[in-house]
């Protein structure tokens, strides 16, 4: 699977200087990405929470990951987020269909789980905190708003984002 992680910056210090204009400005972002993304394959799968987007898509898919990291970064750029950091990572994610996903007569969309321990969504996971701690030391090679690309990734999948191609690659496994 390919994992996107992206997560706006500075979200929570708008919601404490205003907190209906980031509420407002948060869900359309949301809805912006949902509404323009295509449907995924399964087991593929979009997530909108609070500032964060968080997609799973099958590498048999690459055109559907370039689309949705696509319409993520248009829709943070037309609701006015111009800091931002994403990651995009590859790998197995081992998935539990029983405790993973809501089924059943009487499903209560109350209760799901959202199982982000594999691998690649770990490693996601870390650049964003690693990427926050070169940034307070002043030492990000790339500072935001960035798109990180693990390196195994193929970066052909990008060619139509330019932006997101700068020549280099993160190794997110060391």
């Amino acid at each position: 699977m390919f994992i996107f992680y992206f997560d706006i910056i500075g979200a929570t210090a708008e919601f404490l200087r205003d907190p209906v204009q980031a509420l407002t400005r948060l869900e359309e972002f949301q809805c912006l990405v949902r509404e323009r993304t295509v449907t995924l394959a399964p087991p593929g799968r979009l997530i909108t929470f609070s500032d964060n987007v968080l997609a799973s898509v099958a590498q048999t898919d690459p055109d559907a990951l370039a689309d949705i990291v696509h319409h993520t970064l248009n829709a943070a750029d037309e609701c006015g987020y111009g800091k931002y950091f994403g990651a995009v990572t590859a790998g197995v994610v081992n998935h539990d269909v029983n405790n993973d996903l809501i089924h059943g007569t009487g499903a209560s969309i109350t209760k799901e789980h959202i199982t982000m321990l594999s691998d690649p969504y770990l490693r996601a996971a870390v650049a964003e905190k690693w990427s926050g701690d070169l940034a307070r030391e002043n030492r990000l090679p790339h500072p935001p708003p960035s798109i990180w690309v693990s390196e195994e990734v193929p970066m052909i999948q990008f060619a139509s984002l330019g932006g997101l191609q700068s020549g280099k690659q993160f190794d997110l496994k060391q």
